[in-house]
């Protein structure tokens, strides 16, 4: 097995998630590029993905809290500019967390998550009453932003926010709904305007989704996050996408079997690479 020190590692990474000056993100170009190349990216510090904030550059020095606010207004508007430009999907599709995934790579995801009945999920008991009014008002609406739909459905005061921002995360872990942009809000900060996801995204991207196989779509989000993470576990893949035990470990044989990934040891513990990868740097 191949063995790989923990040094070599944080080297990859360091490049590939650009956090350094020399290689970070200065405009919307390579920002796209970054969420492109990696696959599965978010927007903020997280224990499991890279994130856009840490790979843009700023000038500024961060804040006694160990924030910077320009990187965080940069990192906001290229994610939410893109979404715009309907480049990547922008949402909390997975462990409630705001990730970035390319259009390209959409269509697995869809075929995975995406549910768009929400009268027939409501019905079954899969869904919240709150979920379903904020559905029924984006129906009859192109797009709506958060102050829009709490207005229509009259949710005010703490209660209500809390309400309106749960029943909102849990369209977007069903696939129903995503964020398309941001307009200025009463307060004169930015508010997420919020779509349909189906009647967003481009139809090529529904049409793909449909003849994918669900083996298939688990292979290729497998392949891709192995990738991205530079090295992983079976567990983590799990946890991540949320799929049965078996289903995971029949894709990763599958792969293994293809040559596509490989085991490795690092400190006497194993971790799955993407073997293609490991070739070039070693």
């Amino acid at each position: 097995m191949l063995e790989i020190s923990q040094e070599k590692i944080e080297q990859i990474k360091t490049k590939k998630y650009r956090l350094l000056d020399e290689y970070r993100i200065r405009d919307i170009n390579e920002a796209y590029n970054f969420i492109n190349k990696l696959g599965t990216v978010a927007v903020y510090s997280d224990k499991i993905l890279p994130n856009l904030y840490d790979a843009v550059y700023s000038k500024e020095k961060p804040r006694s809290d160990g924030w910077n606010w320009d990187r965080i207004e940069r990192t906001w508007h290229f994610a939410l500019d893109l979404a715009k430009e309907k480049k990547i999907y922008y949402g909390k599709l997975l462990r409630k967390k705001n990730i970035l995934i390319p259009i390209k790579l959409f269509p697995n995801f869809y075929k995975l998550y995406a549910k768009s009945d929400y009268l027939k999920e409501y019905h079954d008991g899969n869904l919240t009453k709150t979920a379903k009014d904020i559905m029924q008002v984006l129906s009859s609406k192109t797009f709506l932003s958060t102050d829009d739909i709490r207005v229509s459905l009259s949710f005010h005061k703490k209660e209500g926010t809390k309400r309106l921002h749960k029943g909102l995360v849990e369209l977007q872990e069903n696939g129903m709904i995503s964020c398309v942009g941001s307009i200025k809000g009463k307060s004169n900060w930015d508010v997420f305007v919020w779509g349909i996801l189906k009647r967003w995204l481009p139809v090529e991207v529904i049409e793909r989704a449909k003849i994918l196989t669900r083996d298939k779509a688990v292979r290729n989000l497998t392949k891709q996050f192995i990738d991205t993470k530079t090295i992983t576990t079976l567990s983590e893949i799990r946890r991540f996408f949320n799929l049965d035990e078996n289903e995971v470990d029949g894709t990763v044989a599958y792969l293994l079997k293809k040559r596509t990934v490989s085991f490795c040891s690092v400190e006497n513990k194993r971790y799955l690479i993407f073997k293609k990868n490991w070739l070039k740097e070693l």
